[in-house]
């Protein structure tokens, strides 16, 4: 084995290939591929918004890469509008990187009432505001169910702003879609739904449902 190193060494240097630890030679013996990449070039620090997929008619439409050209009544723009657990620091939204890119693309407006030290003993609920109405379509977030890693998702408690009836509530959950379909009828799941999901993870995307 240690003759069949230096010999290798040897032909690795008649190629100006120089090794500097002879016991890895063997090892390199057995890579077929080599990849190298910096960040800024290949890949790049924090993450970006691919598109959403919409379920209409119990099917899956094809992606749609600008969430907020979907109608301003959309469930699932008011869902990603409200579904967070983000705050305001020095007027920028602020919390979980993928919460962020997740509202910032609906181009809704988070307002909280109060200043910064105060707003979190406010029983007032921060809101969200659609921009393309004019602030009239604005949600109230009365409620947080924050992230349980066990659950593997969370839930707003979310009412109209100007609705008649303070009880009227809805209800939007957000997480892994392998657990949010368990919280559906079977019946009611898009018939592509497990074949889209596939195609999306295997291209290394990170699907929320």
């Amino acid at each position: 084995l240690t003759v069949g190193t230096v010999y290798a060494l040897q032909r690795l240097r008649k190629k100006e290939i120089y090794c500097i630890s002879p016991q890895r030679v063997n090892l390199c013996g057995k890579v077929k591929l080599v990849c190298f990449d910096k960040t800024g070039t290949l890949t790049e620090d924090g993450m970006n918004m691919y598109g959403i997929v919409e379920a209409t008619n119990q099917k899956l439409t094809d992606v749609i890469k600008d969430p907020s050209t979907l109608n301003a009544d959309s469930s699932l723009l008011m869902a990603m509008a409200t579904c967070h657990s983000l705050t305001l620091i020095n007027g920028q939204v602020a919390g979980d990187p993928l919460d962020v890119k997740m509202f910032t693309s609906t181009g809704w407006t988070l307002n909280e009432p109060g200043e910064e030290t105060s707003r979190f003993d406010k029983l007032m609920p921060a809101t969200v505001t659609c921009p393309t109405l004019g602030g009239k379509m604005e949600l109230g977030i009365a409620k947080q169910f924050t992230f349980a890693s066990d659950l593997q998702r969370m839930s707003v408690l979310v009412r109209p702003v100007s609705h008649d009836d303070p009880k009227h509530m809805t209800v939007f959950v957000k997480g892994a879609p392998e657990k949010i379909i368990q919280l559906c009828q079977p019946e009611t799941l898009p018939s592509d739904f497990h074949v889209v999901l596939e195609g999306l993870t295997q291209r290394g995307l990170r699907v929320i449902a």
